[in-house]
């Protein structure tokens, strides 16, 4: 389709990101891609469409956007992760018992909710046989919600995403080897592993940034705004702090931040070890050496420090594509962010060339 780029939404609690492709030169490159920050708290909120479509139309109209084709992964709170294993009968139907499994398990009628899946492998139990799948399932209510709301922002949603695919679509990966992945968001964070052959991991964990900020607010009795600048500038200091120069002789408030934060990140670094330790159990463990980070939470000072002495692994940045490219565009664009927060965004609007 001549003329055609596709655009990728990323609807998080704190922020908005979308990201364009645009087709040169037989390849595909980031036209456009901005930040709107916006905050609701429950999707639930009356206002929460009228918000979503002001803060996308305010995105879309000012920022030189081509067309109005787009692709949007819902927001993890409007969605529900389930591993589902499917047992390999002759004549079963995937989505079938898939969709059947999450009705039961939801206590729903399946015309009430919507439902994708990816196939993660296969595992043998009491001698049978069975497919890995993780479902994703969503209100529909909400669903029709979401692609009004993005409709009424003057843009046509031709399809919605799930998260995991997206940063799957977002990221690169050598053949040889398997990628883990934590993309940490503002409530919710999603642990994922993948190889050359797709998803072999998945799992959404009840922890994000947004937590760092109310502990700060609570411990020093401050607004959240002010906490954010906070969190954002001091960051936190690795366990083993006298191991490097930099944090050797750590300011007398950075010692006040730390302590009020720090329980909340090993938090985090719990749940990972609890889900690290799992796979070990299962034999779905490749051997892991190392955790990409990638995610607005993931630019906090500090944190891969600090993961990396509580998880006993390397931690480094997640390789998303284009991202030279991509950095290029979102710093010229006076956004001043990394590129690996457009991951997301990037990977949902890949998926629509694919």
């Amino acid at each position: 389709m001549a003329g055609y780029s596709p655009i990728g939404i990323d609807v998080g609690t704190s922020d908005i990101k979308l990201a364009q492709l645009k087709r040169e030169r037989k390849q595909w490159l980031p036209f456009a891609a901005v930040r709107q920050v916006w905050r609701t708290r429950s999707t639930d909120e009356p206002q929460f469409d009228d918000v979503l479509t002001t803060s996308l139309k305010a995105a879309y109209e000012s920022h030189g956007f081509k067309g109005r084709r787009a692709i949007v992964t819902a927001p993890s709170c409007l969605i529900d992760v389930w591993p589902v294993k499917v047992p390999l009968n002759e004549g079963v139907d995937v989505f079938s018992f898939v969709q059947a499994e999450i009705a039961e398990r939801r206590g729903q009628l399946t015309s009430e909710f919507v439902v994708d899946y990816w196939i993660a492998g296969e595992t043998v139990e009491h001698g049978e046989t069975k497919l890995e799948a993780y479902a994703v399932s969503a209100s529909r209510e909400k669903i029709v919600s979401l692609v009004k709301s993005i409709e009424a922002a003057g843009l046509c949603c031709t399809r919605i995403e799930i998260g995991a695919t997206s940063l799957a679509h977002g990221v690169e990966i050598d053949e040889s080897t398997e990628l883990l992945l934590l993309d940490i968001g503002d409530r919710t964070s999603m642990l994922m592993a993948m190889d050359n052959m797709g998803i072999t991991f998945c799992r959404d964990i009840k922890w994000g940034g947004g937590r760092v900020t109310a502990k700060l607010k609570q411990a020093l009795d401050i607004d959240m705004e002010t906490a954010e600048q906070i969190k954002l500038e001091w960051g936190i200091r690795p366990i083993h702090e006298h191991s490097d120069d930099q944090f050797g002789d750590a300011h007398p408030r950075q010692q006040v931040i730390n302590d009020a934060i720090e329980q909340e990140i090993r938090g985090l670094a719990l749940e990972i070890g609890r889900s690290l330790a799992y796979r070990v159990q299962s034999g779905d463990a490749h051997g892991e050496r190392s955790l990409a980070l990638v995610g607005g939470g993931s630019q906090l000072r500090g944190m891969d420090r600090f993961l990396q002495d509580a998880l006993k692994l390397g931690v480094t940045t997640a390789p998303v594509r284009m991202h030279e490219a991509l950095a290029t565009l979102v710093e010229h664009e006076g956004q001043h962010d990394a590129a690996e927060r457009f991951a997301i965004a990037l990977g949902t609007a890949i998926s629509g060339v694919n």
